[in-house]
């Protein structure tokens, strides 16, 4: 009996020291976050691909491109941050009739806080889907960025062009069969 206490007491003192076990992100806004995040960094990797992002998401999201710019250099957030963040202050703008700007900046408030965007999104009684949809979608306009682009087809597509067909030889017409004496 002792030792099974003691045993106890070891695995108690064990698992305080190494802590609670890391747990993946269940809330929806992280993961989409985190998605949209990794597609906007490839996107951006490529020449010219920042600005395209930025452009990306302020369509988005309908603000002006400095907006995003500002929340990115001002902010310090990451771009699946920025589209966290604008899902939710679009959100909140449409349902409370706010000004964009004054629902981002609430939203920002609390960001600073320290509460999570799950928690804000609680917070304000926002529907998590919708905010979430609006998520995957700059997601979407923004993977489309990590595709190349294709060269302008000069009236027709870049393929290498078929020769012409010969025209058809004339065809003589048919000639109508002699009828013997023996056919009927």
């Amino acid at each position: 009996m002792r030792t099974r206490i003691t045993r106890l007491v070891m695995v108690g003192i064990l698992a305080a020291l190494v802590g609670p076990a890391p747990v993946a992100a269940k809330d929806p806004l992280d993961i989409e976050g985190r998605r949209l995040q990794a597609a906007a960094e490839r996107a951006a990797a490529t020449p010219g691909g920042a600005g395209r992002v930025v452009e990306t998401l302020a369509a988005t999201f309908a603000v002006p491109e400095s907006t995003v710019i500002a929340l990115r250099d001002q902010e310090r957030l990451g771009y699946g941050e920025i589209g966290i963040a604008l899902a939710l202050s679009r959100t909140l703008a449409d349902r409370d009739g706010l000004a964009a700007g004054a629902a981002l900046e609430q939203i920002l408030g609390r960001r600073r806080a320290g509460e999570g965007w799950g928690q804000i999104a609680n917070g304000l009684d926002l529907r998590l889907g919708e905010v979430v949809s609006g998520v995957r979608r700059a997601d979407r306009s923004v993977a489309r960025l990590e595709k190349p682009e294709r060269p302008a087809a000069e009236g027709s597509r870049n393929r290498l062009e078929k020769p012409e067909r010969p025209h058809r030889p004339f065809r003589a017409e048919r000639v109508e069969r002699f009828e013997g004496r023996g056919r009927r």
